[in-house]
C-alpha cells in the first residue's frame, strides 16, 4: 500500500474521512514541516471559501433580495444563485482536486538517495529519487542524499530522517554530515533540541537521548551555521561545537558535555570507500548477552555498557545514549563475559578496539582469554595485546587471536593495561580500558 501524499490527508481531514493512523501521520508531517503547515493554510482557505460561497447564494443573497421582488423572480433568483454557488464551488473543488490528486510523478525529486550496505527498518527506499514527508529508519549501514538545492547529506545508522523540502530536512535519532555549497544559502536540520540552520559550510551533528530528553551535539567543520532554539540564536563558527541537551523551548546550550569535549571529528563526511566487512554469520558472540562487574556512566547520555560489545555496530558509531562500544570505569582496564547460552568447541577471538570517539583517552591494551562452562571455574586460554586505534582512522581493524579447541559457554575477557591520551598527565582521572566489539567462532 502506497504512503498518502500530504495533499490527500488533508483533503480526508476536511471532509470528516480521516482515520486514526491517518492522523497521526498528517499531525506528524505538520509538527515537522513549515511547507507543510503552509498547505494546510491554504488548503483550509479553499475549503472555507466554497462553503461560504454555498451559504451566501443560498441564503444571504437571496434573502436580502426577496423584499422587493415578486415571489416567481424571487425564485427563479434563488434558483439561479443557488446553480452559480454550486458551478463556483465545483471549479474550487476542481482546483483542489488537482492539488489533492496531482500525479506524484510530475511532482519534482528534492533529493536523490544512495545507499551502502544500508538494512531500514519499516519503510525501505531504493536508490534514486526521496519521497518527501516521510519518516525512514536507517538501521545499519550508509545513506547519503543528493538535494536538488546542491546540497549532500551522508547518514550513518541507526538513523531517523525525513526530508521536507530542497532547503530542509529533520533529524530526530542518529548521525549525520551535511555539507553545502557556496551558493546555498539556510539548509535547516530540524532536531528535537532546536533548528541548526546552514549558511554555507559543513558541520556534523549527532541526536541521541540521556534517558529522559535529548541531546543533540554538533561540531562545524567548515563555515558558519546558527543554532536557533528557545534562547536567542547562536552563530557557530569552524572550530566550534555545542550540545542542545532537552526539548524544544526547555533546550540549553552548552560548550561541554560532562567531562568531555564535544567533537565530532569521527563523524563519516561521505559514503566510505570500501563497504565494511560483513559479519561473518558463524559469530558466535553475536546478540549474546554481556555482563560484566561495571562500567562507565556519566549524565546526558554517556552510557556504555558491556552489551555495546555484541551489537555488530563498529568503529565508535552511535550517539549519547546508544553509543556503539563498551568502556570501563576511570582507571581500571577492565573486564566482561559473554555467554554463549549453550557450550562451543571455541578456537578463535577477533576483537576490535576503541578510542572513546575522537578523545583517545580509552582503549584495551594487554589482555587475557579465559573460558568456563559453569561461569564459576574459569581457565586461562591466552594473553595477547591489542593496537591502539589511530585518531585519523574511519574503520577499525578487527585483529585476531587464535587458541586450540577448547569447551566453552561463557568467554571471559580481562583487561591488564590499557590506554591512554598521549597529551595528559598518567594521573588524569579520565582514562581507562574499552573495546567495540568481540567475535568469537567455533573450532
Amino acid at each position: 500500500m502506497s504512503t498518502p501524499t500530504l495533499e490527500s490527508l488533508i483533503s480526508a481531514a476536511l471532509d470528516g474521512r480521516l482515520d486514526e493512523s491517518s492522523r497521526t501521520l498528517l499531525n506528524q508531517q505538520l509538527r515537522e514541516s513549515a511547507e507543510a503547515r503552509a498547505t494546510w493554510h491554504r488548503l483550509c482557505r479553499v475549503h472555507a471559501t466554497m462553503h461560504r460561497m454555498g451559504e451566501a447564494g443560498d441564503l444571504m443573497d437571496v434573502s436580502q433580495q426577496e423584499t422587493s421582488m415578486p415571489q416567481a423572480w424571487s425564485q427563479k433568483y434563488r434558483r439561479w444563485a443557488v446553480l452559480a454557488a454550486c458551478a463556483a464551488c465545483v471549479l474550487i473543488g476542481l482546483s483542489v482536486r488537482s492539488l489533492f490528486f496531482s500525479n506524484p510523478r510530475s511532482a519534482p525529486t528534492l533529493a536523490n538517495l544512495t545507499t551502502q550496505q544500508a538494512v531500514w527498518e519499516g519503510l525501505a527506499p531504493s536508490d534514486g529519487p526521496l519521497a518527501p514527508h516521510t519518516s525512514y529508519m536507517l538501521r545499519l549501514g550508509f545513506a547519503s542524499l543528493h538535494f536538488s538545492s546542491g546540497v549532500e547529506v551522508t547518514l550513518e545508522a541507526p538513523c531517523r530522517f525525513a526530508i521536507s523540502g530542497p532547503l530542509e530536512m529533520s533529524v530526530d535519532h542518529g548521525r549525520a554530515a551535511v555539507r553545502v555549497p557556496e551558493p546555498v544559502d539556510e539548509f535547516t536540520v530540524r532536531t528535537p533540541g532546536g533548528d541548526l540552520v546552514d549558511l554555507g559550510t559543513e558541520f556534523g551533528i549527532a541526536v541521541g537521548s540521556d534517558g529522559r530528553s535529548p541531546v543533540v551535539l554538533t561540531d562545524v567543520y567548515v563555515g558558519e551555521i546558527e543554532i536557533r532554539h528557545a534562547a536567542e540564536p547562536l552563530r557557530l563558527r569552524a572550530g566550534n561545537s555545542r550540545a542542545l541537551l532537552g526539548k524544544g523551548a526547555n533546550a540549553t546550550c552548552v560548550e561541554a558535555l560532562d567531562t568531555e569535549p564535544i567533537s565530532l571529528a569521527d563523524l563519516h563526511r561521505s559514503l566510505p570507500e570500501q563497504p565494511r566487512p560483513a559479519l561473518n554469520d558463524d559469530n558466535l558472540a553475536l546478540g549474546k548477552p554481556v555482563f560484566a562487574p561495571s562500567y562507565l556512566t556519566r549524565p546526558h547520555g554517556s552510557v556504555f555498557p558491556p552489551d555495546n560489545l555484541t551489537d555488530g555496530r563498529t568503529d565508535d558509531s552511535g550517539v549519547p545514549g546508544d553509543w556503539s562500544f563498551w568502556l570501563a570505569p576511570d582507571h581500571q582496564a577492565g573486564e566482561f563475559t559473554v555467554d554463549l547460552l549453550e557450550s562451543h568447541s571455541v578456537s578463535r577471538i577477533e576483537l576490535q578496539n576503541t578510542r572513546n570517539r575522537s578523545i583517545g583517552d580509552r582503549g584495551m591494551k594487554r589482555f587475557r582469554i579465559l573460558v568456563s562452562l559453569d561461569n564459576r571455574n574459569f581457565t586461562p586460554v591466552m594473553e595477547g595485546e591489542l593496537a591502539a586505534i589511530d585518531l585519523q582512522q574511519r574503520t577499525f581493524p578487527f585483529e585476531t587471536f587464535s587458541f586450540p579447541p577448547v569447551a566453552a559457554r561463557y568467554v571471559k575477557i580481562e583487561g591488564i593495561d590499557h590506554y591512554r591520551s598521549a597529551d595528559r598527565p598518567m594521573d588524569d582521572p579520565h582514562q581507562g580500558g574499552g573495546l567495540n566489539e568481540i567475535r568469537i567462532f567455533a573450532h
